[in-house]
């Protein structure tokens, strides 16, 4: 399954994996009425507000994209889902409970924005990534410009020791370490995209973290410059 945020609202597509939407891929141009009809579609769902949740079911991934390709500029963004031991690390940015997550550089691989930025914006040094998490796909109007946002996210383990300092150059105004007893009013206050997405692994692997053990191939994990 695969679905787009905007704001409290997803569209979904039953059929179709995250795998097979490529902006890149050469698109037939077979398909220019289907892209053409499905993208008005699109910028209606986008801009009426009266339009909720929408299920679509009979599209091919090749239309879809086509039509999100047409639509939409995309913005790649990494972050981390941060345990230490068996508490989570969140921000408080704008007033709203969230991840750490940034766009990706130029040349600069998913996983390496997702530790440069953990780093950037929570102040922790010393983490390690321990394996890839389901990738959130929202969208937003930006000074005109309709943009897609893919965010990668890995959850990573850190220490208990770590040191917490908010970027507050980014507009975070804290960071916090939360246990499972706050879990329930981080996810009803965070954006929809991470409750629908990450919401499970995470109760999960607060469930089953066992005590933190330092890496020794952590450092080639990243470099603090």
């Amino acid at each position: 399954m695969y679905a787009i945020f905007h704001e409290n609202k997803a569209l979904i597509f039953p059929s179709i994996n995250e795998e097979q939407i490529d902006f890149f891929a050469t698109r037939p141009q077979s398909d220019a009425y289907e892209v053409e009809f499905f993208q008005k579609f699109l910028n209606n769902w986008l801009t009426n507000p009266s339009i909720a949740d929408t299920y679509v079911e009979h599209i091919s991934s090749t239309v879809l994209t086509s039509a999100l390709a047409r639509t939409f500029r995309l913005a790649p963004a990494a972050g981390g889902v941060v345990f230490s031991e068996s508490k989570l690390v969140c921000i408080v940015r704008n007033g709203i409970p969230d991840l750490p997550k940034g766009h990706v550089e130029d040349h600069e691989t998913h996983e390496k924005t997702a530790l440069r930025e953990v780093c950037e914006e929570t102040g922790i040094e010393s983490f390690h990534i321990v394996q890839k998490l389901p990738t959130t796909w929202h969208c937003y109007d930006w000074q005109g410009e309709w943009r897609l946002k893919p965010t990668y996210w890995f959850a990573m383990r850190t220490d208990s020791h770590c040191h917490l300092k908010p970027q507050t150059e980014e507009n975070i105004e804290s960071v916090k370490l939360i246990g499972k007893e706050e879990l329930d009013p981080f996810f009803r206050n965070t954006f929809r995209s991470i409750r629908d997405v990450l919401e499970k692994d995470i109760r999960k692997f607060m469930d089953s973290m066992p005590p933190y053990q330092t890496q020794e191939a952590a450092s080639e994990d990243f470099e603090i410059v």
